[in-house]
């Protein structure tokens, strides 16, 4: 018999699932809990074969702050979270604390009992669901670093005076602004600003500065920017 613990804040969902578990003959649930700490205590008094666990109670990671505590306490309980929001973040971090897998829970009872005993008898290891978001996680992660090498070697190749067009830039002047600021006519800082998209690819100058901004190289300027008017 696999023994089983729900644990979700809300009551019409522990139902649900205990109902789910009640119309198998090889499963029953030997303890429900509404909060993450709860779901520590309970673990550790009934210790159980499987949790179903609630990503977000009472707060947004209490379900995967008890699943890493259950986990270190208890590492050959099997922990399945249920979450309606499939953010690859949270799953991941899931994964992370000690997670096999992850049930949504608009999922259909068949799906959810045959998805406890694949965890149960190690069939899995990793559910498929929760490797996905893995998978993506990675590629996302490789994304980022490749976006943030090619405008760190793109970087390097800048002149001083289009270094300095972009951190006007970044301080919301115009071009004519600029201009008058540089003491050069309004040709050359064009020239500037078109050679300067040219090498980070970019169409505008607010698709550059945006994505100078999310690697926070515009935050660096505007502290610089700063420094040099004290």
């Amino acid at each position: 018999m696999i023994r089983v613990m729900i644990c979700d804040d809300i009551e019409e969902i522990c139902t649900f699932f205990k109902k789910a578990i009640s119309q198998t003959s090889d499963m029953e649930v030997v303890a429900v809990a509404n909060s993450g700490i709860d779901a520590v205590k309970m673990a550790d008094e009934v210790k159980p074969d499987v949790v179903l666990m609630d990503i977000q109670m009472e707060t947004r990671t209490a379900g995967i702050d008890a699943a890493k505590k259950i986990f270190e306490n208890n590492p050959e309980i099997k922990i399945i979270m249920l979450t309606v929001h499939e953010e690859s973040e949270l799953i991941v971090h899931s994964y992370l604390a000690g997670a096999v897998d992850y049930i949504n829970k608009l999922s259909k009872p068949n799906y959810i009992t045959e998805q406890i005993r694949k965890i149960y008898s190690e069939e899995i290891l990793i559910g498929s669901t929760i490797a996905l978001h893995i998978r993506d996680e990675f590629i996302k992660t490789q994304k980022i670093q490749k976006s943030l090498l090619f405008f760190m070697t793109q970087w390097s190749t800048l002149t001083e005076s289009e270094i300095d067009i972009i951190r006007l830039l970044a301080d919301g002047k115009s071009r004519r602004e600029i201009a008058d600021e540089k003491s050069v006519v309004l040709a050359t800082v064009k020239t500037h600003i078109n050679n300067i998209l040219r090498k980070f690819e970019c169409s505008s100058t607010k698709e550059l500065l945006t994505n100078l901004k999310d690697m926070g190289i515009i935050e660096y300027l505007l502290k610089t920017m700063e420094k040099k008017h004290n």
